[in-house]
């Protein structure tokens, strides 16, 4: 697993690099926004036809992401056990994910494959420190 629990400094240590992903989604997502304007406005003809909306709701999608990527995500590769609010399992067809929501309002997200016995060791792991579980929700 990719998370490890530290009893005697009550932290959880996370293995990943979600800083550089996020990094990465982030300068993605302004590019995509600059080029995407910049050739809507380029090809621009007289009137608004569909593609202007399409370009519109898909930019205003970017812009919501962008913004939950740099506000709301966080990368911090230790935490302290008081600072958590809780675990949030997700599942998408087989991409199983969890996500650690933080006191702050961030939250700190980790992309590995759990089996049902990992799964099983995380929760209790997780209760044994005191962490509030929230079960899979299926998308």
């Amino acid at each position: 697993m990719k998370i490890h629990f530290d009893k005697e400094t009550n932290t959880i240590t996370i293995n990943g690099d979600n800083k550089r992903n996020n990094i990465v989604a982030g300068l993605m997502l302004i590019l995509y926004f600059l080029f995407s304007g910049w050739n809507r406005l380029s090809h621009h003809s007289e009137g608004v036809d569909y593609l202007f909306w399409i370009w519109i709701i898909t930019c205003i999608f970017l812009l919501y992401r962008f913004i939950f990527v740099v506000f709301k995500t966080t990368g911090q590769k230790q935490i302290k056990v008081s600072e958590i609010e809780y675990i949030k399992f997700t599942k998408f067809f087989k991409w199983r994910s969890y996500y650690i929501s933080l006191r702050n309002g961030k939250r700190r997200e980790v992309s590995e494959k759990l089996e049902p016995n990992e799964y099983a060791t995380m929760v209790e792991r997780c209760h044994s420190f005191g962490i509030d579980i929230r079960p899979y929700h299926y998308l």
